[in-house]
């Protein structure tokens, strides 16, 4: 299945690296009518493993090559584990926590998609990554 079929989203991986997340948002949202990957069910997993591998999976379940992990829209906020999407959706208002995993509740406030196939917090500033993008070309709500 293609992936745009599972949340009629259209995806691109940038072929030119941003230092930290706010390059990455930046850089995709150069682009007209994209913006950085935002990830808001379970369903959307798949995609993600998908864009960090470069191809269709084929039996892997994880994306090992750090160098193709990647920033999504989702943010700690404070000292604390709320998570928020887009800046306004409540983690716990998903499907998507058992897809994340908290590794420091206090001084990490942004994602990545990465080696477990789950989304980790991580710091905002330290990863020159390729940005992943996302398009609503067929005007689902999002």
């Amino acid at each position: 299945m293609e992936p745009w079929a599972i949340d009629r989203l259209f995806y691109r991986s940038l072929n030119t690296k941003a230092m930290g997340l706010f390059a990455n948002e930046a850089a995709c949202e150069a682009i007209p009518g994209f913006r950085l990957v935002v990830v808001k069910f379970a369903a959307q997993m798949p995609i993600m493993l998908e864009m960090c591998l470069g191809h269709p999976p084929a039996g892997e379940t994880q994306c090992t090559d750090r160098t193709r992990w990647f920033y999504v829209d989702m943010l700690k906020i404070g000292s604390n584990t709320v998570v928020k999407i887009q800046g306004n959706i409540l983690l716990s208002d998903t499907d998507l926590t058992s897809s994340v995993m908290i590794n420091d509740p206090y001084e990490k406030y942004a994602f990545i998609y990465a080696h477990s196939g789950k989304l980790h917090d991580e710091s905002p500033l330290t990863w020159n990554v390729y940005p992943v993008c996302q398009a609503n070309v067929f005007g689902v709500n999002w």
